[in-house]
């Protein structure tokens, strides 16, 4: 798998999991082959609207609030596989 495929592919999982929250504004962040050349790394992030938990009812009331997430997309850089999603806080240096 090449990284331009790796990273199509890490944006159709992230779509595929998250989407139905209303994410929007899907970007690369970061993206590395593991030294071990068995899994691609690829760091996306994304705009989902903030809960009513986190700002009240006003705040979901603007319904124009939204936080940036990253996520750790693994990938079998062989067959394009999914591994795992994480949180990136870090990004790839916490994989």
């Amino acid at each position: 798998m090449q990284v331009n495929e790796a990273i199509a592919r890490a944006k159709e999982i992230v779509n595929e999991l998250f989407g139905a929250e209303g994410i929007i504004d899907l970007n690369l962040e970061e993206v590395a082959l593991n030294k071990q050349k068995t899994e691609w790394y690829v760091v996306l992030s994304f705009l989902r609207p903030i809960s009513e938990k986190q700002v009240g009812a006003l705040g979901q009331a603007l319904a124009t609030i939204r936080s940036r997430h990253k996520k750790l997309v693994r990938l079998s850089a062989k067959s394009g596989e999914f591994i795992a999603v994480t949180d990136s806080v870090l990004g790839i240096a916490a994989a």
